[in-house]
């Protein structure tokens, strides 16, 4: 223990700091009135989050919102959160999610609409038939978004956009991820302007997001602040089977006691080889890179004027993935500050629930990600 008394504008994060007359390696120096806000990222100043995992993982969401907002002291780095309890509109990876009362969806909606926090409701089957549009809960999610303060949708499906254009044409409506998918917008700017006209934000296909002169002509010509990023999407880089993958996923939502469908969405991930994913590109050539984009990746999208990044839930996983995802891109990379990072995120997750796998065999492989 050194023997250097600390100075008066240090503070710790141990818990019994105020005894200890200094605190090494666990002390930050800074002003006490800027509490944590040394550890927030630097690199990205103007960057707007929008934090998955509402309605899935929702404890872990709440956490870290609350931790950035109140010890980074940045109301709006996460400026919009998103997600959707299950209904015929939305699609789930594994299992089917049981139906949420309306009570307990209001009471959930509640909770962030007193927060300077962007809801947006994610909406992502893009096979929404005609008779579909009646779903109860769907509309009942609409009704309560619409008289949110800040609320917004996110649509799979061009005849959902239409429905909610129609019968909620206050609602701000974006087109998400996976409707460029179904409708096979990659890499096609033309198909991306098109969209930037008819919706308020779009979503940009995982695999542009490396595509520096796409990303170039959509921010000269709709203008940046237009397009939304996904850093840590699900699937793989250039994932052979990603389109194949979204529609078995909506025929199993229409469907669910279809074997054949249940078999093909097993089938597709053994295809796509997600469990020996690498993280760099020189390594087994043979298997695709992981859409988990680096930081000096976000640093040249981030260069081009982009500012809207999603943190998407990573429901192929656990909420600690999605957690560790959340807290690396919020907090700081300089490297003297990263056990700083340890410490504070092994205390934020033991205010979470530990995680228990949905299915109790065969999903390990996606509670720690291989790449991380």
């Amino acid at each position: 223990m050194s023997n250097i008394p600390a100075p008066s504008n240090f503070i710790s994060l141990a818990p019994d700091a105020a005894k200890a007359s200094s605190a090494p390696f666990v002390g930050i120096a800074a002003p006490r009135e800027k509490k944590l806000a040394v550890l927030a990222d630097e690199d990205f100043p103007e960057a707007r989050w929008n934090l998955g995992g509402f309605f899935l993982y929702d404890n872990v969401r709440r956490v870290l919102h609350d931790f950035v907002r109140q010890q980074f002291l940045r109301e709006n780095t996460i400026a919009e959160t998103h997600g959707a309890p299950p209904c015929a509109w939305t699609l789930d990876w594994f299992q089917s999610r049981p139906l949420t009362p309306p009570n307990e969806i209001a009471a959930m909606l509640k909770t962030v609409a007193d927060k300077p926090t962007t809801f947006v409701l994610q909406l992502d089957n893009p096979d929404v038939p005609a008779e579909r549009l009646n779903d109860a809960v769907g509309n009942a999610l609409l009704t309560f978004v619409a008289r949110m303060p800040r609320g917004a949708v996110s649509v799979a499906s061009e005849r959902l956009a239409e429905h909610v254009r129609g019968k909620f044409p206050s609602l701000q409506l974006r087109a998400g991820v996976n409707k460029v998918i179904a409708e096979r917008g990659r890499g096609n700017a033309d198909y991306y302007l098109d969209a930037a006209k008819k919706f308020a934000v779009v979503a940009v296909h995982p695999d542009d997001v490396f595509d520096a002169a796409l990303l170039e002509k959509l921010a000269g010509t709709a203008g940046a602040d237009k397009f939304e990023i996904t850093v840590n999407d699900t699937c793989l880089r250039s994932c052979p089977a990603r389109e194949r993958h979204v529609a078995a996923l909506a025929g199993i939502r229409s469907d669910p006691w279809n074997a054949d469908l249940l078999r093909e969405r097993h089938r597709l991930l053994a295809e796509a080889k997600c469990e020996q994913v690498c993280g760099r590109p020189a390594d087994a050539g043979a298997f695709p890179r992981a859409a988990l984009l680096s930081r000096e990746e976000l640093k040249a999208v981030y260069a081009l004027g982009f500012r809207r990044f999603r943190i998407q839930a990573e429901t192929l996983r656990s909420e600690i993935s999605f957690f560790w995802s959340a807290l690396g891109w919020l907090f700081t990379a300089r490297p003297e500050r990263w056990h700083h990072m340890g410490l504070i995120a092994t205390s934020l997750i033991t205010r979470v629930t530990p995680p228990v796998p949905a299915l109790q065999s065969g999903l390990s492989p996606f509670v720690k990600r291989k790449y991380d």
